[in-house]
């Protein structure tokens, strides 16, 4: 600032313009309420602009360019952005950590988060997540004995049941009848047992002629759910005497048209202790107010042993 007196000006000042640096007149008041002083609109618009800008290279080409101080602007144009963004994808990313894996059922390779690879199974689609479960995981022992397992603590909680068919009902009816404390679907092992009786440990099963194949109807087993459920019959037979608990089997036939027969063989069952000569209600007759085991007792595919099984079935 340079203060020269002058007729008439002897309060003034003159200045340097902030911008193009040529001196210009001031006075007091004008000085005073100015910060910067500028000697035309031009160089004041220019200054300004060049307070708020600032110079940037463009962080994918290198151009340079002029942005606003506070502006977070990186690229020089849309085509630089979108071709930088390009650079950033996948692998290129730096916060990229997604690492190769190898489907578990397909055998493709796929990319997942580390975080996955605690997973015992890891797959390249839903498809072949679900083609696993059907063809590979289904089929297994082990996925076969626990499904096993939740059926009977399904069954024997009341939270799932079977149909109740009418020869179970009529059996249920009678052991009421009776005065024996008996529950129904008792769990055993990976079995559930139609009724045990509580009192005796000793185990029942209402056997349907067609579904459980009476040999007396079927001399051979011909149908895949017959053969089903006659190998689910041995397996469970089996299971129970590891386990010591004595099966008496009674058939549709008898539970429809001999009920007293029946009710014979219960009480007889219960009186031995589990120990019959005979444990298929169709090998028994009644004579008089008793029972009696038939002289050629028809031998059933429930007796067979595990290592027979195959060729048991092998008519299905």
């Amino acid at each position: 600032m340079i203060k020269i007196p002058r007729k008439g000006q002897k309060t003034g000042f003159w200045v340097h313009c902030d911008q193009c640096n040529e001196m210009i007149y001031r006075t007091p008041y004008q000085y005073k309420i100015h910060k910067h002083h500028f000697c035309s609109k031009e160089c004041e618009s220019e200054f300004s602009h060049n307070q708020k800008s600032e110079t940037r290279l463009c962080e994918f080409c290198g151009v340079e360019m002029v942005v606003g101080k506070k502006s977070g602007q990186r690229f020089c144009s849309t085509s630089c952005q979108k071709e930088w963004q390009k650079t950033r994808v996948g692998d290129k990313n730096p916060r990229y950590t997604s690492v190769p894996h190898i489907c578990d059922y397909c055998g493709k390779e796929h990319i997942v988060k580390p975080y996955k690879l605690k997973q015992k199974n890891l797959f390249c689609s839903t498809e072949c997540r679900r083609n696993w479960y059907a063809n590979i995981w289904s089929q297994s022992a082990e996925w076969k004995a626990a499904s096993k397992e939740r059926a009977v603590n399904l069954l024997s909680s009341g939270i799932m049941s079977r149909a109740n068919s009418i020869p179970q009902q009529r059996i249920d009816g009678l052991l009421e009848q009776m005065g024996i404390n008996f529950r129904k679907e008792y769990p055993l092992s990976t079995y559930s047992m139609d009724n045990y009786l509580l009192d005796y440990d000793l185990c029942i099963e209402v056997m349907g002629d067609f579904w459980h194949a009476n040999p007396n109807k079927y001399t051979i087993i011909r149908y895949a759910k017959q053969a089903k459920a006659v190998a689910r019959d041995v397996q469970k037979r089996a299971t129970a005497d590891k386990l010591g608990k004595p099966i008496l089997y009674l058939w549709e036939n008898e539970i429809n048209n001999n009920l007293m027969l029946c009710q014979k063989l219960i009480e007889k069952f219960i009186n031995q202790g589990g120990v019959l000569k005979n444990y298929h209600s169709f090998n028994y007759i009644l004579n008089d107010a008793d029972i009696e085991v038939i002289e050629n007792p028809v031998l059933a595919y429930q007796d067979y042993d595990t290592d027979n099984l195959e060729t048991l079935l092998f008519s299905a």
